[in-house]
């Protein structure tokens, strides 16, 4: 299967297959939780990092596909508490949760802009999963692709220019 890669200025080229990065960020991007690296109880050749995990957020509604903000001061994860699949934010500060989407369709793995201040996300607000942008500051939604077959699990690149898929 052939990926496109789109610029959040709306041009588009082919590209191959991704894999590596892209899924492993998509795969470890459903954790709630936060781990903390250790210093190794012991030395020597045996020694080993501990980690340590510490439960940070409970959503008791089912929740997923959650991934750190930018700053690291906060959660974006997938959520029924609302009774559909939206997304919500989950402040690590203040420890209260914000609903950023509501539609009546399904929102679901998304993925912070690298400045913080855009999530792009998978909906099926068209009938089949298309990529959408939101403006936090906002509001403002922005559908990505208009494709006839499901497009799902978006990636930023570093500049916050492309978005990968």
């Amino acid at each position: 299967m052939t990926k496109l890669l789109v610029s959040t200025s709306g041009s588009s080229r082919h590209i191959g297959r991704q894999i590596g990065i892209f899924w492993l960020g998509a795969i470890l991007g459903g954790v709630l939780v936060q781990i903390i690296l250790a210093a190794a109880p012991r030395s020597g050749p045996e020694a080993k990092p501990v980690f340590r995990m510490n439960r940070v957020a409970v959503d008791r509604a089912g929740g997923g596909d959650a991934t750190l903000s930018p700053d690291g001061q906060r959660l974006v994860t997938t959520s029924k508490r609302s009774g559909n699949w939206e997304m919500w934010i989950y402040d690590l500060r203040t420890t209260q949760w914000t609903q950023v989407t509501n539609d009546p369709a399904d929102d679901f793995e998304a993925k912070w802009s690298p400045d913080g201040s855009t999530l792009a996300f998978c909906s099926t607000r068209t009938g089949q999963k298309d990529i959408w942008t939101i403006d936090l500051k906002s509001g403002a939604l922005k559908q990505i692709t208009f494709s006839e077959h499901d497009d799902e699990y978006p990636a930023w690149s570093p500049d916050g220019k492309q978005l990968v898929y």
